[in-house]
C-alpha cells in the first residue's frame, strides 16, 4: 500500500501511516496478518459503498489516488510560494 501511495504522491514519508491508519479508522478497509510487504489490506463494504456511491452520482474520480496527489502537490506548490 505504501508504495502505491508513493507511486501516486500520497503523503510524505511521515504521513503515510496516518493515511492508513484513517482508513482503517473510517471503516473503509481491514488489515489482514502478515508482516512487512505481506500485510493485505481489503476494502469493506462501506469502503465499496463510498466509491458506488461516488459512481452513481457522476463524481467517480473523487475516490481515484491520482486526485490526492495532485492535490498534495497543489498544497506544497502554495507552501512554497
Amino acid at each position: 500500500l505504501i508504495a502505491l501511495m508513493e507511486r501516486h504522491g500520497i503523503g510524505t514519508d511521515a504521513t503515510m501511516h496516518q493515511h492508513i491508519h484513517t482508513l482503517q479508522e473510517r471503516r473503509y478497509v481491514v488489515k489482514h496478518a502478515g508482516t512487512g510487504a505481506g500485510q493485505i489490506f481489503e476494502s469493506t463494504w462501506l469502503g465499496e459503498a463510498l466509491v458506488t456511491a461516488y459512481q452513481r452520482l457522476g463524481q467517480d474520480k473523487l475516490w481515484r489516488p491520482f486526485l490526492r496527489g495532485a492535490q498534495e502537490r497543489d498544497m506544497a506548490a502554495i507552501a512554497r510560494g
